[in-house]
């Protein structure tokens, strides 16, 4: 479905305060600054909050961001085998506020070649240029 394109995979959820936000923000920023390379790359947000996060409110918040970003989530356990096959994590956090549970997981951006292999992995907080230099230069690499 993605061969030939750089793809970028996240997983967070919508209730989360800080990683998801800035992460979409992220992904938004680099479709922007690559121009029309945006084109072969495929940002991806996988929500690990299926029970809040309906493909109604999960569209509208990645949305927000940008449109372009594909919005993905499943039942638990396809979550799970997901988050394995990348070796993350998240888990349900009982929070006794009102929301009732928080989720932590991980907050790294996955880079997928255009081969379909996981070329790199960015811990949260990596300055957005140097993804986008390293973007750029698979996207160079895959002409």
């Amino acid at each position: 479905m993605f061969h030939g394109k750089v793809v970028l995979l996240a997983f967070g959820f919508t209730h989360c305060p800080d990683i998801c936000p800035t992460t979409l923000l992220q992904f938004a920023q680099l479709s922007s600054a690559l121009g029309s390379n945006s084109d072969r790359v495929q940002a991806i947000f996988i929500s690990v909050d299926p029970a809040r996060d309906t493909p109604e409110v999960l569209t509208n918040y990645v949305g927000a961001f940008n449109r372009k970003i594909l919005p993905l989530t499943g039942t638990r356990a396809e979550l799970m085998k997901v988050a394995k096959q990348y070796g993350t994590y998240f888990r349900y956090v009982n929070t006794g506020g009102s929301l009732g549970y928080s989720v932590d997981h991980s907050g790294n951006t996955y880079v997928i070649d255009a081969q379909g292999k996981l070329s790199a992995i960015y811990p949260f907080g990596t300055p957005l240029e140097e993804i986008e230099r390293y973007v750029e230069a698979l996207l160079q690499h895959s002409r």
